[in-house]
């Protein structure tokens, strides 16, 4: 006699096989380590495009600096987008680009001379740049150098 459970009666429906449970607790590690790197993929992003900017920003300064020349305005403008872009796109506030924006902004009219009003709104754009890269990094001497060095360059003077 053949056994009665071999066969399916034929007025039940046939059922799909079910998904492993061994599939689907390998697959939720990779799902959570996945969720868990996506914002850090953006911030690593984020930092490789603000680093990019910078290098451009800075490339502008070595080549005005082995010029010593004032930089063309065009030029400037350019470095300027390029140096606040790299502020901007860092996650957190960067010293190093902060103080670099304040560098290429005192470079707009390096050559006038100790409180020129053509050059006050670089300057002071400048000396903003140097307080924030101050905040950013308090105990690094060169900010504090450089935004001495600004305040000179617009006769302002602590008491």
């Amino acid at each position: 006699m053949p056994h009665a459970l071999a066969t399916p009666p034929a007025d039940l429906p046939a059922r799909a096989p079910a998904a492993p449970r061994g599939a689907l607790r390998r697959l939720l590690p990779a799902l959570v380590a996945l969720l868990l790197a996506l914002p850090l993929a953006v911030s690593g992003g984020r930092m490789l495009l603000a680093g990019i900017a910078d290098y451009q920003a800075g490339a502008f300064l070595v080549d005005w600096e082995r010029a010593a020349a004032e930089p063309r305005p065009r030029a400037a403008d350019i470095a300027t987008r390029a140096a606040t872009r790299a502020a901007a796109l860092y996650p957190t506030a960067n010293g190093r680009y902060l103080q670099r924006l304040g560098h290429i902004q005192q470079w707009r009219h390096f050559r006038q001379p100790f409180g020129a009003t053509l050059a006050e709104p670089s300057r002071r754009a400048a000396l903003e740049a140097f307080r924030a890269a101050a905040l950013a990094r308090p105990t690094w001497p060169d900010n504090w150098a450089a935004l001495a060095y600004a305040k000179l360059y617009l006769r302002e003077f602590d008491a």
